[in-house]
Formats: structure tokens, sequence, C-alpha cells
């Protein structure tokens, strides 16, 4: 820990009960404060980070401080002490409830849209003997439309995390799901549907953001990586049930029963209700409650829980101290720096190069093509004519779900950049191999076997190394000043490069068959080529340590990537 509660009164023999420490708490942050205020009124020259430095470090002693350029940089934290993973996990095992609808919609979208009965009812054109099919375009915009509700959610989390709070903003994402499904259900024409896709998608944009997050606010730095690997782990366990599903759906119902794709669209509801009510079982996050509310009592609680400590245990108390301490600092840097110690513009240090960083990593994540398999696997399977190509998405769910179990493992174990570089090499082989094959012997029966063994081989590598890894390494890059709106920029727009992709999937495959495989190749390279320059290696390290290194390195890479 970073000290006793009872260093935070030096001078004093007798032992500090809990209630004076609480006071103490508040207390000496209270004391910083009007010091800082004294000198910011009386216009002193020497307010600077060496004085904010003194500030700190003179009422609370066990903390560590750096001031350089204009940020004070807190050097160093030892890790938290737990009594017990077991509640952490728990606790990450609910949050990741959100991952769970994630991923089911993403295992159901891509065959509702091509089930039979779901065709018949919401086609927009009919064929030569009076079938009902959607055109290409149409498609796309059934499933690409979610991806611009995922859009909206990094500017809806940006504002409602901080004000409400990540638990309630998880699980009023979950019953926003819901209304879309609701909606779903009533729909008369497919424009109706493509509503309710609009709101899926802002519930499970939400959550992308917020589920990571959340886990990583809750977790110490030890444990921060594999618990956050869990919300990846749900998320492919949903693809699993939704491919299940709908595999149930396509072959227990017959084609002019709409049950065929209410049945899917229903179990989406349910779920969607048992994560609400599950996170709503979470603390919040003691860091945003040491943000938003001067409540030490509310933070002290939240850490008894998640920590599975009495309340006024001494690592309940001295875990306070240090989020009161954290929160000082960074009061101190927004007084020196003003709007620009929030600012992702101007912040320092190197905020806005971090941001980039961030969205160019999911940015590439997409573009590695998984949605290519995922959404349209069905598509391009029924092209080349498979028998039974409800049964492939199954598969491939199952391959992702078992080494995405594996990548737990994989991720506590080998640096993250190693990982990313070895996905990038893997993934663009892959998807090289798939398009020569399917170039090769197209539309012959030869070409199923060779084309579903590489589609296997890319999710396995894809889910243990750019799937979780991404949104690990965004979770940990930035400071808790910035870190709600740069995780709700990045994943704004990763959703926007998933929805290009999405839309333009079905009209490319159409002109030019799976040949649409060698861009994705080409774009996973680059991936790589961009992690060996730009991307810092974040296992084990604190954002304070980043921060300290942005701040002394300007180019971090030179320092941490190797």
């Amino acid at each position: 820990m970073m000290g006793k509660c009872n260093s935070l009164s030096p001078a004093s023999t007798e032992p500090v009960n809990n209630q004076t420490c609480e006071k103490s708490v508040a207390d000496h942050h209270k004391s910083i404060d009007l010091d800082i205020e004294q000198a910011l009124a009386e216009n002193r020259h020497d307010i600077s980070p060496e004085f904010f430095c003194n500030s700190l470090a003179g009422s609370s002693p066990h903390l560590n401080l750096k001031s350089t350029g204009s940020t004070i940089i807190l050097c160093h934290t030892s890790d938290d002490v737990i009594l017990s993973i077991f509640p952490l996990l728990c606790y990450t095992l609910l949050v990741s409830l959100g991952g769970l609808v994630y991923g089911y919609d993403i295992g159901t979208v891509g065959g509702i849209v091509d089930i039979p009965a779901f065709v018949r009812k919401f086609g927009d054109h009919s064929t030569a003997n009076g079938d009902k099919v959607f055109k290409p375009i149409t498609k796309g915009c059934l499933v690409s439309i979610a991806c611009l509700g995922g859009f909206v959610s990094g500017f809806v989390s940006n504002q409602t995390i901080p004000l409400i709070g990540m638990r309630f903003t998880l699980s009023l994402a979950m019953l926003v799901y819901m209304l879309g499904i609701i909606l779903a259900l009533i729909a008369p024409t497919y424009h109706v549907v493509i509503v309710s896709r609009f709101l899926n998608g802002l519930a499970v944009g939400i959550s992308t953001v917020a589920c990571p997050m959340y886990i990583s606010e809750i977790t110490p730095v030890k444990y921060r990586g594999v618990l956050t690997c869990f919300n990846q782990l749900f998320t492919t366990i949903g693809i699993v049930i939704g491919s299940v599903t709908m595999y149930f759906s396509a072959t227990r119902f017959n084609s002019d029963n709409n049950a065929q794709f209410l049945y899917p669209l229903c179990q989406g509801g349910f779920l969607s209700l048992l994560a609400a009510a599950s996170i709503w079982l979470v603390p919040e996050s003691p860091q945003w409650l040491a943000r938003k509310e001067n409540n030490v009592e509310k933070v002290k609680k939240a850490l008894s829980r998640l920590n599975y400590l009495n309340i006024n245990d001494e690592k309940v108390i001295d875990n306070t101290v240090k989020l009161y301490d954290i929160q000082a600092v960074n009061r101190s840097n927004i007084e020196m720096n003003g709007k620009r110690a929030r600012s992702i513009i101007r912040g320092e240090p190197k905020y806005l190069f971090r941001t980039i960083i961030g969205i160019l990593i999911y940015g590439f994540q997409q573009f590695t093509g998984i949605n290519f398999f995922f959404f349209y696997g069905l598509t391009i399977f029924k092209g080349i004519q498979v028998k039974s190509p409800y049964q492939i998405p199954v598969m491939l769910g199952v391959i992702n779900l078992f080494f995405s179990s594996l990548s737990v493992y994989t991720i506590s174990k080998f640096p993250r950049r190693h990982l990313l570089l070895f996905g990038s090499i893997s993934l663009s082989s892959l998807m090289v191999c798939f398009t020569i094959a399917g170039a090769i012997l197209k539309n012959k029966f030869d070409v199923t076997v060779p084309l579903i063994l590489i589609s296997c081989a890319f999710i396995a590598v894809f889910s243990i190394t750019w799937g979780p890894i991404a949104s690990v390494v965004i979770s940990e890059m930035y400071p808790s000043t910035i870190k709600v709106k740069a995780m709700s920029i990045c994943g704004s727009c990763a959703w926007i490069f998933n929805f290009m992709i999405s839309l333009i999937i079905p009209t490319l495959t159409k002109y030019i068959g799976l040949g649409v495989g060698g861009g994705f190749a080409f774009a996973t390279v680059c991936g790589g080529v961009f992690v060996y320059f730009f991307v810092p290696e974040t296992r084990n390290t604190t954002t304070t340590v980043l921060d300290f290194h942005y701040q002394e390195k300007g180019r971090l890479y030179r320092r941490l990537c190797r």
C-alpha cells in the first residue's frame, strides 16, 4: 500500500482510530486545497509543478511525486493489497455480462438477416419467381446501422459515466437494448427494424466502452489485464450462444413461421434484462466515487465489498487514502493547467498522441477482417454451396470461445506488443491464403474444406491476439482525468470503422467475391508496422508510470516498446 493511515498524523504516538482516520483523509486534502487556493489568490510566482509537489508531499508523506514540465507525476505506487481474488472475480463476471449481450448480438445479426422467415416478411425486392430477398445495400444497412448506434454511444457514455457512474450507465444501456428488441418484435416493416438495430448498437456500444473501463477500475494492476479479458471471453460465449440459437431456429421452425426469427430476438431481450439486474449488484467504482463524491464512507464501502473486507479494515482505509491522494494530484494538475489538464487536444503528457494511438489500435482491429466472418460468414458459405451453412458460425464460435479462454493465460504471460505483432503476421498470412484458395477453387466442392480450416485458424489467432489485446491496451493507456473521454472517442471511432466494413462487404462480395480478403490482409500488415513503432507495452505498467515516460521521453516507444 502507499502508506498507513497513521502516517497522516506522524507526530502522534497514539494509534489512530477509524473515525479519526476518515476525518484525516478529508482534512489533509482540504489543507492541500487551501494552500493552493491561497497561492493562486495572491498571484504568487512560485506556483509551479514544484510548488504543488511540495504541498502534496508535505501533507501526505507516503506520496512519491515528481514534477516534469507542466505536470505532476505520481511516480510510484505499490500494488494494491487484496485478501482474496474471489470477490473481484465474481464482480468481474457480473460486469462481463454486458459483453455477453454484445457477443449474442454479433452471433445472431448475420443469421437473422438471412433466415428465410425474416427475409419473407421484410424483404424489399422480389425475384422473378416472386420470392422476397434483400438488396445488398439493404442487408448491409440492417447489419451496419448498429455501428452508427455504437458511434453515438461514445458521446453518450462520455456524458453519462462521469455524471451517473459506470454501474448505472451499464444497467441503463441493457434496458435500451431491451427497448430495441421490443421494437423489432412489433416491427411492421424493415424500416422499424433499422431503428431497433440502432438502439441495439447504442446499447452494446456503451457496454464495449464501459465494461473494460469498469473492470480495470475495480481491479488492482496485478490482475487488471487478466480480469479485463473476461469481458472479451464473455463476448465470445455470447457469439456461441447466438450461433447455436440461430442454428436451432433455422432447423426447428419452418420458413413460414415467424418464430424462426422471433425466438432469437426474445432470448436476446432476456439476456439484456439479466445483465441489467446483475450489473446493478456490483459496487460502483471507488475511483469514480472519489472523483465524483466527497464521501469517504461510500468509497470505503465500495472497497470493502470489492476486497471482501470489513469496512474499517486497515487495508480498506489505506486504499481510501491512496485514492484521495491520487485525486489530490489530479486536482493540482487541473489547478495548475486549468482546462488543459482534461483536454484531449492540449493535455499533457501527450494526451492527443495517446488518443490517436487508441483510435488506430481499434481501427486496425476492425480491418483485420474479423467481421467478414462473424457478420457475413453465413452469406459467404452459402455462396460456396455449403449444404448446412448454419453449422459454420457455430463452429467458428466454439473455436473463438476456446481460444479466447486460452487468451486469459497468454495475456498474463506474454507482453501485449508481442501478441499484437504475432497476430498481425499470422492474420495477414491466413487472409491471403483464404483469398487465394477462394479464387483458385471458386465454386468447387473442394474449396469448402480449406476455406473452413483457414477460417477456423483465423478466428483462433484473432481470439488470442487482436481480439482481447486491443481493448486491454486501450483500457490501460489513459490516466483517470481523461480515461472516460479518451476511451469514448476510441470506441466511437471503432464503430465508424465497423460501420464502413459492415456496409460495403455485401456489395464488394457481390462483385469481387472473396478477393475482398486481400484488402484486409494489407491493412493487417500496416497494423503490425504501427504496433512496432507506436504502441507502448502496458503489461504490469501503471498509468502514472506511462504518464512519466510520456512526459520525459516525447517518443514513448523508444523507452517502453523494447
